[in-house]
C-alpha cells in the first residue's frame, strides 16, 4: 500500500494544496490491478487507486480508463464526432466527471502508474447479494453504455479516430495473441480457433466495460446496480462485454465468483429488452472463448508468480477445462455437419 506522504502528494495533485494536507484517511484494500485509500476531505468521504507497479494483466497500463470513459459519457447526447473527440481530449487532459451510473469522478492522472480520485460509495458488491431485479437492471445499463455512438472499434483508446478497423481482423489479432499466450497444447489451440471463427462483419463497436462481474457492480442506497472499476474498457463488439458476467455472476458461500443461470438470464433480459441490436450467438461463443483465455493467462501468470488461487477469482484449470468443452463441442458440430452432409 502507497505511504501516507505519497498519496498526499497525489491528492495535492488532483484536489489542491489544502486536501494534500488536510485529507484523514481510512482503511485501504489492494485488488489484483489497484490499491485503494479511503479518505475524507470536508466532510466528503472519497478514494483515491492507483494502479499497483506489478501488474500481470491490464489493458493499456498508462491510461487513467476512467478519465476516458466519464468524458465518453458526458458527451453521449452527441454523436459518434462528439464521443470520440471528448475522449481523444480526456486523454491528453484528463477532466472531472461522472462515471456510467456511478461515482463521481474529482481528478486521474496519466503515466507508468495511473491514478484516481473518486467519491467512495457505500454499499455491498451486487454478488454478495444478488437480487434478480438488480441485475435485471444492470443489464438495462449496460445497454445504455453500448448505445454511445461510435464510428468504429479501435486496438488501443489512442488509435481511436484513425483509420477504421474490421472488426473480425481485430478479434483475429486479440485472439491469436491469446493463444499465444496460454500455451495451450496445439490441438486444443487449433479447436479452440475453429470455435471461434465466426462472422464479425455485422458486430457493433461499443465502448465496453469488459471486466463486467459481481464484484464490479456495487449495490447503491436504493438498491440500485452501480459499476464501478473501469480499468479494463476497450472499443471492441459490444458481445465481448456480455460473457464475463455469465461466468463470475456471484460469490458462492465459499466465498468464489460462480456461475448463477438464473442471475444471468435476468441480466440478459434486461440488456436485450432495452431496446438495442440483438447479440450475434456467433459472436457471443468467439467472446467467450477470448475471455477465457484471457482469465486462464492472468491465472497462470499470478501462479508463476508464486500466488496461489484464493477467492474470488477460480484457480486456472477452471478455465482450462471451460475451455476444452468449448472445443469438444465445436469438435461434436464439426463432426455431424460432416456426417449431415455427407448423407445429403
Amino acid at each position: 500500500m502507497a505511504g501516507e506522504a505519497e498519496a498526499r502528494l497525489l491528492i495535492a495533485e488532483g484536489l489542491g494544496a489544502a486536501a494534500g494536507r488536510e485529507a484523514r484517511f481510512g482503511g485501504g484494500r489492494r485488488g489484483a490491478v489497484n490499491e485503494i485509500r479511503f479518505f475524507e476531505w470536508r466532510g466528503r468521504p472519497l478514494l483515491l487507486r492507483r494502479r499497483l507497479p506489478e501488474v500481470a494483466f491490464a489493458y493499456e497500463p498508462d491510461i487513467a480508463k476512467e478519465a476516458v470513459v466519464a468524458a465518453a459519457w458526458r458527451a453521449r447526447g452527441g454523436g459518434a464526432a462528439a464521443v470520440e473527440a471528448a475522449m481523444a481530449a480526456a486523454l491528453q487532459r484528463p477532466a472531472p466527471g461522472r462515471l456510467p451510473h456511478g461515482p463521481e469522478l474529482l481528478a486521474a492522472g496519466h503515466g507508468a502508474r495511473p491514478w484516481s480520485i473518486q467519491q467512495a460509495l457505500p454499499g455491498r458488491a451486487l454478488g454478495e447479494a444478488p437480487e434478480l431485479a438488480a441485475y435485471r437492471r444492470l443489464g438495462a445499463l449496460l445497454a445504455e453504455l453500448h448505445a454511445l455512438p461510435l464510428a468504429a472499434c479501435a486496438e488501443t483508446f489512442r488509435e481511436l479516430g484513425g483509420p477504421p478497423l474490421d472488426p473480425g481482423a481485430l478479434f483475429g489479432r486479440d485472439l491469436e495473441r491469446a493463444l499465444a499466450a496460454a500455451g495451450l497444447q496445439a490441438p486444443l489451440s487449433a479447436a479452440l480457433r475453429q470455435a471461434a471463427a465466426t462472422d464479425f462483419s455485422g458486430a457493433r463497436p461499443a465502448l465496453c466495460h469488459n471486466d463486467l462481474h459481481g464484484l464490479n457492480v456495487l449495490r447503491g442506497e436504493a438498491g440500485e446496480p452501480v459499476p464501478i472499476d473501469w480499468d479494463n474498457a476497450v472499443l471492441r463488439p459490444a458481445e465481448l462485454d456480455l460473457v464475463k458476467l455469465r461466468h463470475w455472476t456471484a460469490l458462492d458461500a465459499g466465498g468464489w465468483l460462480v456461475s448463477e443461470p438464473a442471475l444471468y438470464a435476468a441480466f440478459r433480459e434486461g440488456y436485450d429488452g432495452a431496446g438495442g441490436p440483438a447479440p450475434d450467438t456467433g459472436r457471443l461463443r468467439a467472446c467467450e472463448i477470448l475471455w477465457l483465455l484471457r482469465a486462464l493467462i492472468f491465472e497462470q501468470r499470478r501462479e508463476a508468480a508464486g500466488r496461489p488461487p484464493a477467492p474470488p477469482f477460480p484457480p486456472a484449470r477452471h478455465y482450462r477445462a471451460r475451455l476444452e468443452v468449448l472445443a469438444e463441442g465445436s469438435m461434436a458440430e464439426r463432426l455431424e455437419t460432416g456426417a449431415a452432409g455427407a448423407g445429403t
